[in-house]
């Protein structure tokens, strides 16, 4: 016997239009249950600010992938569309279904951060 436990999605390309047109904006966040350094969260306060957007972290419950995926990639295009891709180097480095080079030069900007502030 199979279950299927999915039910409607909590977020969507539909659902990240109109979070934009209410100045509601997210970006999902893939960080399964780690918690940020809050060192860290004035840099991210910053851009949030900046881009008028607000990050999402799920903890231990992250709701189906398809559904996230869905969501920011709407609001990757929104974003894209209203400044450019310049954002996509400024956003935190676990944010859900970001392209894998923005992530690539995001990682090694916070490794690069990280030796600078051990010196």
């Amino acid at each position: 016997m199979d279950f299927d436990l999915k039910g409607p999605c909590a977020f969507n390309e539909e659902l990240a239009k109109q979070d934009r047109k209410a100045d509601n904006a997210k970006l999902l966040l893939d960080s399964m249950g780690i918690v940020g350094n809050p060192a860290n969260r004035i840099q991210e306060n910053q851009f949030e600010i900046k881009y008028n957007i607000e990050y999402v972290f799920f903890g231990c419950y992250i709701p189906e992938q398809t559904c996230i995926e869905s969501y920011n990639r709407q609001m990757f295009k929104l974003l894209d569309r209203k400044y450019g891709k310049k954002w996509r180097r400024e956003t935190r480095y676990d944010v859900a279904f970001l392209d894998e080079k923005d992530v690539d030069y995001l990682v090694e900007k916070f490794k690069q951060e990280i030796m600078n502030r051990n010196r």
